[in-house]
């Protein structure tokens, strides 16, 4: 008779798991953001020789080498690169995703998975890969602020709350984007939006509305009040979009 022995393809890890950790560096804020690099190990530990595709499931880890030979008993290092500016907006976040491994068996072994490629057999989630990226970050409650009708020569004014939502010190600066005077007609741009009026003359975005501090500083957890000022002028509509920037982190 005739008898077979079916040997399943599999790899051995090093490690389990990796963990990356970015904290942006607040005291160099011109400085590149930089990634990092960690290394795990691979072997085969079947009596046949193994050709692997080893790739993450996603952004921000990408693996080198990603396609390897394996002879029985080898191992190969891997190289698992983490790009902690992947996406280019500077909020924090947790990532999570994972090495995923292929073997080629050749082209007359059909694989198991339909969706994988012909003449692969998949192996999902062989190591879990998570990342920890902290920028300084801020919450701020409101997006809007409608002044209403003030009396002539009046000032009204409207609190915001700012907080640091991040584990990285904040510090951040606000400045107004001047818009089209008719700005009725047109939809705000991104930012904290202060309205009331029509402006025939124009008069400068600083005699209208006012930002107190325009500069400051939050630990993280820490909050504070940014106060909104409208100066009234006789028979006029303003509209105007207030931004905040923070050093090292996005703009809101």
């Amino acid at each position: 008779g005739v008898t077979a022995e079916f040997v399943e393809p599999v790899v051995e890890f090093s490690s389990p798991s990796l963990d990356f950790l970015f904290d942006y560096d607040t005291s160099k804020p011109d400085a590149p953001v930089e990634g990092s690099t960690q290394q795990v190990t691979v072997t085969n530990p079947c009596p046949l020789p193994l050709q692997c595709n080893i790739k993450s499931s996603g952004l921000p880890f990408t693996v080198e080498p990603s396609d390897i030979d394996l002879p029985p008993g080898a191992s190969q290092v891997l190289d698992v690169l983490f790009d902690p500016a992947y996406q280019g907006t500077k909020q924090s976040e947790e990532v999570k995703q994972q090495l995923n491994v292929q073997f080629n068996m050749g082209p007359q072994i059909e694989p198991k998975n339909e969706k994988a490629p012909h003449g692969f057999h998949p192996k999902k989630g062989i190591v879990d890969l998570s990342a920890q990226i902290n920028y300084p970050n801020l919450k701020i409650d409101r997006s809007e602020l409608k002044f209403g009708a003030v009396l002539n020569d009046t000032t009204r004014r409207i609190k915001v709350r700012c907080t640091n939502t991040s584990t990285i010190d904040a510090s951040f600066s606000w400045s107004f984007v001047v818009t089209d005077p008719d700005a009725k007609k047109r939809p705000s741009s991104s930012g904290t939006s202060v309205q009331s009026g029509r402006v025939d003359p124009p008069q400068p975005i600083n005699a209208v509305f006012d930002i107190l501090p325009t500069r400051s500083f939050l630990a993280p957890g820490e909050s504070e009040d940014v106060e909104f000022v409208f100066y009234g002028h006789a028979n006029h509509k303003y509209k105007a979009v207030a931004q905040c920037e923070v050093q090292g982190g996005p703009e809101y």
